[in-house]
């Protein structure tokens, strides 16, 4: 058998494709893979076909490729007809509407189709953008040609491409790679949402996605674990530093990374003794462990605490970037930690906002106190939080300020118990907004249902259907957007608009039944329906007021769907309820975003609510629309 891999870097414009390179072949050399280094300036469209065309005729049943690239990605849209993607090879700038240099997505998908129709262990990482509008923060370059001066062709120039590589003999009725039944396939943002590359802790340029990625496979090395784990705790890392790129893994996710074996969910980590009372659980980001966490530790071979008594248990009180460590209780007198035993989550503390303060500020004192009294919210680690997106500033008069990664977000409040109670007020939202834009159905009893999802904005009386990310829309008295569900499947479905606003404030808009919307087979509702007009009016979108206005902020509507009522009004109130949905693990996630309470960790009941969770992401401008959009 033999392991072999394709690493792609181009550069036009980027800084950090090679590094990216190189990290990937410093994780996949030391796994057997004979690496296919193609970067800048050789990396040109003919030299990526060529390069893929050798793998496919070398390919044997047994072997196990890798096809990665990092560079820049391109989009072809059109009113009326599907997306085109491509990427940019190092000579895509000399293309003209005769010889377009892009790779399509249509040319991608035949050419792993024809390796997976002969080695099905195949694994594709793409590193770049699909779409974006722009860029939100100084420290992120994006990797989308929508920004850079390059060429930048119609969508007619793609089609025309496509069609000419068809007569001469493109077979493009394969299996096209999204539904590819072999093919792993690693992206570094959903479609129409932007990639970015940025400086990394090494002080590396690099891609944010690649950096990420190739921290979390090595340490992972030595551990049983899925693509569908390791890419959950990549996206939980890179949406730490962007909540607008978002990573994602299709195809056989649930495979051993470069493997064909199918593995479960991560549920226990390796447990190593500091002392009597001290443990260090390796490969705790996986999991995504926070400080409070509970753990119980059990004899190598007990799948969970049900097994038997457990050796001891361990809460989480430092975590680092590779691991955690823990206060160990034995529930034997001497007894020792084997160095097999493993650590199983028995109970998972609320991600807490780390907040950077003011140094030196007579009111630091203050605002320590009232954050120590919130569990949602902590004092920023300066040796361990890479990336801080919640600081408190002061003016030159002396009064305080929260800002996020776009800039202030409200006017300047005085050092004074008032301030500092709206002060954490705001980051309070701050914390949440982040938790539930993180929030996913559970991979494990995933919902199987066809609910269809679609929002855009009403002008001029018509509803103009946007994607699911990556619109611009503008703060302006004309915009109006709606969002329509419809249940296309044979079962009732439930489901919930919830709003994260510019400034983080979240509302839930389908207030006429806080447990959800009832979708009955065939049945429909839309957001922005007036009664009084009988036709869709839409909502208008409107600039938080004291919101810096000199720089755009992104806005998510999160799709809730389930199978049963769930009560989401807990995400509006100060505390949290005593209600049956309290039972329920989408229950107790909500109860833990609104209050940051821990929640119990376990097989959930056979009758557990199954949820999924959609996004809808934009971007809206305080400044009124061009002309041409008026």
């Amino acid at each position: 058998m033999t392991r072999r891999a394709l690493l792609i870097g181009t550069g036009n414009g980027l800084a950090g494709s090679t590094n990216d390179v190189r990290a990937m072949a410093a994780i996949l050399r030391p796994r057997g893979f004979r690496i296919k280094r193609l970067v800048t300036p050789d990396a040109t469209r003919a030299a990526i076909l060529d390069a893929y065309e050798r793998l496919i005729a070398e390919a044997k049943p047994a072997d196990a490729f890798v096809v990665y690239y990092s560079g820049h990605g391109g989009l072809a849209q059109s009113p009326s007809r599907p997306d085109l993607q491509f990427i940019a090879p190092d000579d895509y700038a000399e293309s003209t509407d005769a010889d377009f240099r892009g790779i399509t997505n249509v040319e991608l998908s035949v050419l792993l189709a024809r390796l997976t129709s002969v080695a099905p262990n195949t694994t594709v990482i793409i590193d770049c953008c699909h779409a974006g509008h722009l860029v939100r923060r100084p420290d992120l370059q994006q990797k989308s040609l929508s920004r850079p001066a390059h060429w930048l062709p119609s969508y007619d120039t793609v089609q025309e491409h496509i069609a000419r590589l068809v007569d001469a003999g493109l077979r493009v009725r394969l299996r096209p790679l999204e539904s590819s039944p072999h093919a792993v396939r690693v992206v570094a943002c959903a479609p129409r949402q932007a990639a970015w590359e940025f400086t990394n802790r090494d002080r590396v340029v690099m891609g944010l996605f690649t950096d990420t990625l190739t921290r979390a496979l090595h340490e992972a090395d030595g551990l049983r674990i899925s693509w569908s784990t390791l890419v959950d705790a990549v996206r939980r890392d890179v949406q730490t530093f962007t909540s607008s790129q978002r990573p994602e893994v299709e195809g056989p996710a649930g495979r051993q990374p470069f493997e064909t074996t199918e593995l479960g969910p991560l549920l226990d980590l390796p447990v190593v003794a500091l002392g009597r009372d001290r443990v260090e659980l390796l490969g705790a980001s996986l999991l995504g462990v926070e400080l409070g966490d509970e753990f119980a530790i059990m004899p190598a071979g007990a799948t969970g605490p049900r097994d038997g008594p457990a050796l001891g248990t361990a809460t989480v009180d430092q975590v680092l970037p590779v691991a955690a460590r823990a206060r160990l209780r034995s529930t034997q007198a001497g007894q020792e930690i084997p160095v097999d035993a493993r650590a199983h989550r028995v109970r998972a503390a609320a991600a807490a906002l780390p907040v950077r303060l003011p140094v030196g500020h007579p009111a630091t004192p203050a605002l320590l106190t009232a954050m120590a009294r919130n569990l949602l919210l902590r004092k920023a680690d300066s040796a361990t939080d890479q990336n801080v997106t919640a600081e408190v500033v002061t003016t030159p008069d002396g009064r305080l300020v929260v800002r996020d990664d776009a800039g202030p977000l409200h006017p300047p409040y005085s050092a004074q118990p008032a301030g500092i109670d709206a002060l954490m007020g705001t980051l309070q939202r701050i914390a949440q907004a982040t938790a539930l834009r993180r929030l996913a159905g559970d991979p494990a009893r995933p919902l199987d249902h066809r609910v269809q999802v679609e929002w855009g904005r009403v002008r001029d009386g018509r509803m103009e259907p946007l994607p699911a990310s990556g619109a611009l829309l503008f703060a302006h008295a004309d915009e109006h957007v709606y969002f329509r569900l419809h249940n296309d499947g044979d079962r009732p479905c439930y489901a919930s608009l919830i709003d994260l606003g510019l400034a983080h404030r979240i509302d839930v808009l389908t207030t006429a039944d806080l447990s959800g919307v009832l979708l009955a087979p065939g049945a429909g509702y839309t957001y922005g329906w007036s009664d009084a007009d009988q036709r869709v009016t839409g909502a208008p979108v409107t600039w938080p007021a004291g919101a810096d206005t000199s720089v755009s902020r992104l806005e998510t509507v999160v799709v809730l769907i389930s199978d049963e009522p769930v009560d989401v009004s807990v995400l509006c109130l100060r505390k949290g309820r005593d209600t049956k949905d309290a039972d329920s693990m989408l229950g107790q996630l909500l109860e833990q975003i609104a209050t940051g309470t821990s929640r119990e960790v376990g097989t959930p009941p056979s009758g557990q609510v199954r949820f999924d969770v959609r996004q809808i992401e934009f971007v809206v401008s305080p400044m009124p629309p061009p002309a041409t959009e008026a």
